[in-house]
């Protein structure tokens, strides 16, 4: 009798492809990273996340999405925002949390009959010079990256040469259109937003405002116009006003990674 037992447990094992087969899988699928890019935490500043949920059921589906942060050194926070899923739909969500010097972020969907979905996400890492591109396509992340070492202040005066970080605004895979923080305080741990200036107009009302009080903040943002017409957007204008292009001395050479019609060109 014991051996016909263990046979048929080392069958369902079998037909069990991760062993967990008689647990059904959660309704909603919830994935959570940065919003910039993984292992771009900055300590001390707002830590901006992705939060993705897909329905993965045939139903509508509704509830509340908590997101806790377990910092190492701080006391925890909470967040709670109502969601509405429509059947196999999927919705982002862009959040800024605050964890000190690191800590973890629990996430979970729940709704009127339990819990829909969960996942647990790591802050960590320890930038201390995030530089973040908004452009489609992110080519000049390359370059970025052979900045090499900049002299960094930490938050207790100590200063040191880092090797900055390098993050990208992601794109909408259904509009195209940047995900940029809706919120100022997500943009705090960056030391330098460059952009290309007809992304900055594609931003909605909501992000526009948000890197507006990064920039009153005391942020820097570094503006790539591909021709003078891209200096004509209202966004772009209401930032730096009326700009107009003047010619430069041609140099030897242009400098490495800058287009030679654009090298001996400025905007005043």
């Amino acid at each position: 009798m014991r051996r016909t037992l263990l046979g048929a447990a080392l069958l369902l094992a079998l037909a069990s492809p991760s062993g967990r087969a008689q647990t059904p899988r959660d309704p909603v699928e919830i994935d959570v990273g940065g919003l910039f890019g993984d292992e771009l935490f900055v300590q001390g500043a707002h830590h901006p996340l992705l939060i993705t949920l897909r329905n993965r059921t045939a139903q509508p589906l509704r509830g509340a999405l908590n997101v806790s942060v377990r910092s190492w050194r701080e006391g925890g926070q909470r967040h709670r925002l109502p969601i509405d899923l429509p059947a196999r739909a999927e919705r982002r969500v862009r959040l800024p949390v605050h964890a000190g010097d690191g800590g973890e972020v629990r996430v979970s969907l729940v709704g009127a009959g339990g819990t829909l979905g969960r996942t647990t996400y790591g802050l960590y890492g320890g930038s201390t010079e995030l530089i973040v591109l908004l452009a489609d396509p992110p080519r000049l992340r390359g370059p970025l990256l052979d900045l090499g070492e900049v002299e960094s202040t930490d938050r207790w005066g100590s200063i040191r040469r880092v090797q900055p970080s390098v993050g990208v605004v992601p794109m909408d895979p259904t509009t195209g259109d940047p995900l940029a923080p809706r919120a100022g305080q997500a943009w705090d741990g960056v030391r330098l937003v460059v952009a290309q200036a007809p992304l900055l107009e594609r931003l909605g009302e909501v992000e526009r405002r948000a890197l507006e009080d990064y920039l009153v903040a005391g942020g820097r943002l570094l503006v790539f116009p591909r021709s003078e017409a891209d200096l004509e957007g209202p966004f772009v204008r209401s930032l730096f006003g009326a700009l107009r292009a003047e010619t430069l001395p041609r140099r030897v050479g242009p400098p490495m990674y800058v287009p030679a019609a654009v090298a001996d060109r400025r905007y005043v």
